[in-house]
């Protein structure tokens, strides 16, 4: 069995890397790769991947790497405060860490904002 970490780890992973094959190498690609990795996936893991690339409800959670040099240290943290609810003392720490040299920060947003987060935290300096 799957521990519960490591399987939301392999959810979250493989619909991402299934999606930029797909973007990258277009549709018959992607399909030939899901097929190829889905031979050794666990069933139950297979058609959470499936489920969670169709409906999109699966990615809520996004790992923030560090902030790039130049930035606005305002608008990144208004941008975490935006996509997650936190505070403005919890998303400047976010900030203050990730501006270091700390570890990556793992944020929860909406499944449906998942995409438009991503790309707005992007937008304003964080490596994702």
């Amino acid at each position: 069995m799957i521990p519960i970490e490591c399987k939301d780890d392999i959810i979250q992973s493989g619909m991402t890397f299934i999606r930029a094959i797909t973007e990258a190498y277009g549709t018959d690609k992607g399909m030939e790769l899901w097929e190829q990795i889905t031979d050794v996936l666990d069933p139950e893991v297979k058609g959470q991947i499936f489920f969670a690339m169709i409906t999109g409800e699966y990615n809520d959670r996004i790992t923030l790497k560090g902030v790039m040099g130049t930035n606005n240290a305002v608008a990144c943290i208004k941008e975490v405060r935006n996509w997650t609810g936190f505070g403005l003392k919890e998303a400047k720490d976010t900030y203050d860490r990730l501006r270091g040299l700390g570890s990556p920060e793992v944020i929860t947003v909406k499944p449906q904002e998942y995409a438009y987060a991503v790309s707005a935290l992007r937008k304003v300096g964080y490596m994702i």
